[in-house]
């Protein structure tokens, strides 16, 4: 099982797009590049285990909130939740076989 990291920004994502090529062994783990990113990220309920719709994203990479992937094959638009700091912006998550 390998956990692919997506940077988020205030402004959109550092890595987009997120390539996970092993659904239902990736994890995905959403991780804050600044002060201003926000802490929460808007999802498609059929990408995530669980049917989550919003991810926390975690200051840095000894967060615990970490994401199986188990989506279908396909592009999943991730989006960040608007907040006075943070403009909307997308990110994309490429899942294969």
């Amino acid at each position: 099982m390998a956990t692919k990291i997506m940077h988020v920004k205030s402004d959109g994502f550092l890595d987009s797009p997120l390539l996970v090529k092993r659904k239902d062994h990736d994890t995905v783990h959403f991780i804050q590049e600044g002060a201003t990113a926000p802490s929460k990220v808007r999802v498609p309920k059929d990408l995530f285990e669980g049917k989550v719709t919003h991810c926390t994203v975690d200051p840095n990479a000894d967060g615990t909130h970490i994401y199986s992937v188990v989506g279908k094959d396909g592009s999943y638009s991730v989006k960040l939740s608007a907040t006075s700091e943070a403009m909307v912006g997308t990110g994309t998550i490429q899942v294969n076989g």
